[in-house]
């Protein structure tokens, strides 16, 4: 519990932070995907070849204050794809707003909070650090499992890869069926990763990406100067009133 709440609270500082500070944006150059798995993706009115895996990606503008992680070398970083139905291209530089989770896949309008928060929940149980190195066929189960989470109504039909509204197939029998032990975690009590936010552009895929959290001295700095600033809009609305 411990854990969850210094996590939220982290959560918490950094989007206060963000909101003090305006909109940001980070520009960077799709460069590759590690691995780069084939895979068949069926959803209502769609059936699509795609690869599956971890995007990676130089940062070379922007003005959000912090690069994702890992950033080494510096400014290089790993990202997800949360967003099917559009595409980005290798070599391709792209100028994302960096927003909530929730508002991710803006094609759909967002995933929203119920979704945001199982990416989170499947995140922390299969990759709550982007500093570690996953295996291949890790990176691309997280993919496909990410996907699913995002497009499919779990109230009807749960999560599997194989079943329901989003369908996957064309793949080895090894990264769909771990796909499926990912997605099996997802049971709403389970850890949540921190620093998670969306990479969002609205005519490329918008991309899931984790910064740095606070550690514990830099929050609780952070939060006392949350605090002195509330504290200074009270009395200045007092004197006012």
């Amino acid at each position: 519990m411990k854990r969850f709440l210094m996590h939220t609270l982290a959560g918490t500082a950094i989007a206060t932070l963000s909101l003090s500070a305006g909109a940001t944006t980070i520009q960077a150059t799709f460069n590759s995907m590690t691995p780069q798995s084939g895979v068949t993706v069926a959803y209502p009115g769609t059936t699509a070849d795609t690869a599956a895996g971890r995007f990676n990606f130089t940062r070379t503008g922007g003005d959000h204050p912090v690069n994702p992680l890992p950033d080494a070398p510096a400014s290089q970083f790993w990202a997800f794809c949360m967003e099917l139905g559009q595409t980005i291209g290798f070599g391709e530089n792209v100028t994302f707003d960096v927003l909530p989770l929730a508002s991710g896949s803006s094609v759909i309008g967002g995933i929203g909070d119920a979704k945001a928060d199982d990416l989170l929940e499947l995140l922390g149980a299969v990759y709550p650090d982007f500093t570690q190195v996953l295996t291949n066929d890790q990176y691309a189960a997280l993919q496909v499992s990410i996907w699913e989470i995002t497009r499919e109504d779990r109230a009807s039909y749960g999560y599997d890869v194989s079943t329901g509204d989003v369908r996957f197939s064309n793949s080895t029998a090894a990264i769909l069926n771990l796909a499926n032990t990912f997605l099996s975690q997802v049971d709403d009590v389970g850890p949540r990763a921190a620093g998670i936010s969306a990479l969002v552009n609205r005519s490329r895929q918008d991309m899931l990406v984790q910064f740095p959290v606070p550690e514990p001295g830099s929050l609780a700095l952070a939060l006392l100067g949350l605090g002195a600033v509330l504290g200074t809009r009270r009395r200045t609305a007092r004197v006012r009133s």
